[in-house]
């Protein structure tokens, strides 16, 4: 028995290969009809690829390999019996047949290995048969005319970009068995319009249904516990989306572009939404969001021009309101949020504080402050220590000098160790290196953050103190003074 790549046939454009036909060249020249002989058993690699001539090939049920890329590339491929004996299809094998117009894959297939239909452009119906339990990576990929496919009973897992670009795919049933949807599988679908993602999934990808431009509405399956980067990115017709309550985060542009979402439920669960998740998703008008510990990036709502109500834990409302000043906003965003509201629902488990009074008050309990402290952003809590309420502490302490029990010290080898008053003036007290013999005074009156384009307090020193670091010294100074 020889393999195919010992045979060669000359000049003929139609002929039955035998191993009459033995010779040394390795390819096959000015073929389009190919008939094997039951004497092949094998066909190695890339045996056929790039002929530019082949039209279509028969083999019998004799051959039971053929090889990598075998036929890659025969961009006049438009048939092929496949013997029934094979149990793989290989790497590549019809990678880049933009004329193969079907395909019967045969019942004793387990495997097929990536690439092998990809850029398959005239292939418009596929039947995978049950006998397959893995189909490797981007196999379908770029099959631009792939309307309809049938997947294996027993498939567990959809590879990444499997079918990524197949942009006439309209409709897919996935297996009962199927447990993970792997990046980019779907991406660029545009014209699906219906996927139900049934609950034994429990892992999707980054950027699955990416692009996935007509689909309107999903159901996210109730043991993912993370949506995944750009995986409903332009999803543009996306109207309805159902969170779990397993969900704990959303990464960045999960949702982006999602042109027709107007509203959306973010579950108790859920404790992160990270960069640009809602990023121009311009109908969006509602956010209910169910956990006041929610971690939410400043740029999480980047671009959502007609938002005009965020409902929040009635305890999370004035973190919430402080938060929103600290979202990059483009001057459209700017100008239209001025409408949006933050609104509280539930019962509120500490006693209300609207102003720095409400802080200092005797009537206040310390848990009630604490916990209003403790949801002071940064930009909040130094707008809260303003010259006033800074002299209103002062007032509160019968007393010009604090001190703080513990130093807190920043990168320049610095320390932060109190406030004082002398007369009307307001000054920081720094000290500046190891040693402690330089006290830095910075005059807080004159030099400290002076508007809110502030990112740093430098004082005469040069001595560097960030946001992050004075937010943290003022929460540390109003729980020392207020929490007894």
């Amino acid at each position: 028995m020889k393999t195919l790549k010992q045979l060669l046939i000359k000049e003929n454009t139609d002929k039955k290969i035998t191993n009459q036909d033995i010779a040394t060249a390795d390819k096959f020249d000015n073929v389009k009809n190919v008939n094997l002989s039951e004497q092949i058993v094998s066909i190695d690699d890339k045996a056929f690829y790039n002929n530019d001539t082949l039209e279509s090939v028969t083999m019998t049920d004799e051959v039971t390999h053929i090889g990598d890329s075998a036929f890659g590339l025969c961009k006049n491929l438009k048939t092929i019996k496949l013997s029934k004996n094979i149990d793989v299809l290989n790497t590549g094998i019809l990678y880049g047949c933009v004329n193969l117009q079907n395909i019967e894959i045969p019942e004793k297939i387990k495997t097929i290995k990536r690439l092998a239909f990809c850029t398959c452009q005239s292939l418009t119906t596929v039947k995978i048969p049950d006998s397959v339990r893995t189909i490797e990576d981007s196999v379908f990929s770029q099959c631009i005319n792939l309307k309809s496919v049938e997947l294996p009973k027993y498939i567990s897992s959809l590879e990444s970009s499997l079918f990524y670009n197949c942009k006439e795919l309209t409709s897919i049933d996935l297996p009962q068995y199927l447990n993970e949807i792997n990046n980019s599988v779907f991406e660029r679908c545009g014209n699906l319009t219906e996927i139900k993602l049934h609950n034994n999934i429990n892992y999707i990808g980054e950027g699955a249904f990416e692009g996935c431009a007509k689909i309107k509405s999903i159901e996210i399956p109730e043991h993912i516990t993370e949506i995944k980067a750009n995986t409903f990115f332009g999803c543009k017709s996306l109207e309805v989306i159902k969170l779990n309550k397993k969900i704990k985060t959303i990464e960045g542009y999960a949702f982006a572009y999602c042109e027709n979402l107007k509203s959306i439920i973010i579950p108790e669960s859920v404790t992160k939404i990270e960069e640009e998740v809602f990023v121009n998703c311009k109908n969006l008008t509602t956010v209910k969001i169910l956990n006041e510990k929610v971690e939410v990036d400043k740029t999480a709502f980047l671009n959502c021009i007609n938002l005009e109500t965020i409902q929040v834990p009635v305890d999370d409302v004035m973190r919430w309101e402080e938060m929103l000043d600290a979202f990059k906003l483009n001057d459209e965003s700017a100008r239209r949020t001025k409408k949006l509201r933050i609104i509280g629902f539930g019962n509120s488990k500490f006693k209300q504080i609207n102003n720095f009074d409400d802080l200092l008050s005797k009537k206040i309990d310390n848990d009630s402050k604490l916990a209003y402290i403790n949801k002071l952003t940064d930009a909040g809590a130094i707008r809260l220590f303003s010259n006033t309420n800074l002299n209103k502490l002062f007032d509160y302490l019968g007393k010009n000098t604090y001190k703080l029990s513990e130093k807190i010290t920043n990168n320049w080898n610095s320390e932060f160790v109190g406030i004082h008053r002398n007369g009307e003036r307001l000054f920081v007290d720094i000290y500046i290196q190891n040693d402690k013999t330089d006290r830095d005074i910075v005059d807080y009156t004159q030099d400290f953050f002076k508007n809110d384009s502030y990112r740093y307090l430098t004082s005469e020193f040069n001595t560097r103190w960030s946001v992050e670091n004075i937010a943290i010294v003022i929460r540390t100074i109003l729980k020392e003074i207020l929490i007894k």
